[in-house]
Protein backbone atom coordinates (compact mmCIF):
# COMPACT_ATOMS: atom_id res chain seq x y z
CA UNK A 1 0.00 0.00 0.00
CA UNK A 2 1.41 3.53 -0.77
CA UNK A 3 0.06 6.87 -0.38
CA UNK A 4 0.18 8.71 -3.74
CA UNK A 5 2.44 11.87 -3.80
CA UNK A 6 2.87 11.54 0.15
CA UNK A 7 6.62 12.45 1.88
CA UNK A 8 7.12 13.33 5.10
CA UNK A 9 9.59 15.85 5.83
CA UNK A 10 11.16 15.69 9.32
CA UNK A 11 13.33 18.52 11.27
CA UNK A 12 14.34 18.89 14.13
CA UNK A 13 17.28 16.21 13.75
CA UNK A 14 19.55 16.39 16.02
CA UNK A 15 16.68 16.57 18.18
CA UNK A 16 16.69 16.59 22.25
CA UNK A 17 12.76 16.05 23.00
CA UNK A 18 10.78 16.87 19.58
CA UNK A 19 10.60 15.67 16.28
CA UNK A 20 8.59 18.05 13.70
CA UNK A 21 7.50 16.19 10.29
CA UNK A 22 5.64 18.20 8.11
CA UNK A 23 3.56 16.01 5.30
CA UNK A 24 3.22 17.05 1.49
CA UNK A 25 -0.56 16.17 2.20
CA UNK A 26 -2.47 16.59 5.17
CA UNK A 27 -2.75 12.60 6.04
CA UNK A 28 -6.60 11.14 5.59
CA UNK A 29 -6.35 8.70 8.41
CA UNK A 30 -4.23 8.29 11.34
CA UNK A 31 -0.68 8.94 11.91
CA UNK A 32 1.47 5.97 13.67
CA UNK A 33 4.79 6.98 14.45
CA UNK A 34 7.23 4.88 16.44
CA UNK A 35 11.09 4.91 17.55
CA UNK A 36 13.35 2.69 17.39
CA UNK A 37 16.84 1.51 18.39
CA UNK A 38 19.16 0.34 15.64
CA UNK A 39 18.95 -3.33 17.43
CA UNK A 40 15.01 -2.91 15.90
CA UNK A 41 13.35 -2.59 19.49
CA UNK A 42 10.58 -0.44 19.45
CA UNK A 43 11.42 2.74 22.05
CA UNK A 44 8.28 5.07 21.75
CA UNK A 45 5.04 4.55 20.08
CA UNK A 46 2.59 7.12 19.29
CA UNK A 47 -0.81 7.44 17.29
CA UNK A 48 -2.04 10.43 16.34
CA UNK A 49 -5.77 11.38 14.58
CA UNK A 50 -6.13 14.38 12.35
CA UNK A 51 -2.72 15.48 12.10
CA UNK A 52 -3.34 18.05 9.42
CA UNK A 53 0.09 18.78 7.60
CA UNK A 54 2.43 18.84 10.37
CA UNK A 55 3.09 17.57 14.01
CA UNK A 56 5.10 17.48 16.52
CA UNK A 57 6.43 14.38 18.09
CA UNK A 58 8.08 14.31 22.10
CA UNK A 59 10.45 12.00 21.74
CA UNK A 60 11.93 12.37 25.12
CA UNK A 61 12.39 9.25 27.70
CA UNK A 62 14.21 8.30 30.04
CA UNK A 63 14.84 5.70 28.13
CA UNK A 64 16.92 7.36 25.49
CA UNK A 65 20.17 8.30 25.64
CA UNK A 66 22.44 10.25 23.03
CA UNK A 67 22.89 8.29 19.53
CA UNK A 68 21.11 7.41 16.26
CA UNK A 69 17.86 6.20 16.80
CA UNK A 70 15.19 5.17 13.32
CA UNK A 71 11.87 7.30 13.54
CA UNK A 72 9.37 4.77 11.58
CA UNK A 73 6.25 6.51 10.41
CA UNK A 74 2.95 4.74 9.09
CA UNK A 75 1.09 7.66 6.54
CA UNK A 76 -1.92 6.51 4.43
CA UNK A 77 -0.61 3.21 4.77
CA UNK A 78 2.19 3.62 3.59
CA UNK A 79 5.95 3.37 5.45
CA UNK A 80 8.51 5.77 5.64
CA UNK A 81 12.03 5.38 8.03
CA UNK A 82 14.37 8.12 9.03
CA UNK A 83 17.90 8.02 10.79
CA UNK A 84 16.90 10.52 13.25
CA UNK A 85 20.18 11.83 16.02
CA UNK A 86 19.52 12.25 19.68
CA UNK A 87 21.55 15.21 21.04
Amino acid sequence: ISAQGQKVYVSGNPFVNMINLRFASQPKNKVTLRLLDLAGKSIIFREFKNPGHSLEFNASSKYISKGVYLLEAIVDGAKFVYNVVKD
